[in-house]
């Protein structure tokens, strides 16, 4: 099974903020995108955060299991359980 749920951040001077966010409609994450739509992260902050940092690809098999992965540990989605970053090395 392929992602259910994804998320696109831009760069905003020191941040990162969420610019784009898609879901299926088989996933019940109305907390997860109202946190995430919220969320900022600075360069290390998070999932996003730390792949911004280090421009390596990210994969959290298990988000209730990391604190990398705030915006899931605070709202306790269910539908969302693993978590894949990469980098856009254009910076678009």
């Amino acid at each position: 099974m392929g992602p259910r749920c994804g998320v696109a951040h831009r760069s905003e001077a020191s941040l990162l903020r969420c610019e784009e966010l898609w879901r299926t409609s088989s996933v019940e994450a109305v907390q997860f995108e109202i946190a995430t739509r919220k969320s900022t992260f600075r360069s290390g902050s998070g999932l996003p955060g730390r792949v911004w940092e280090t421009g390596a690809p990210a994969y959290i098999p298990d988000v209730g299991h990391d604190v990398a992965f705030r915006s899931v540990d605070s709202t306790g989605t269910p539908g969302v359980t693993r978590g894949y970053c990469l980098s856009d090395p254009a910076g678009v």
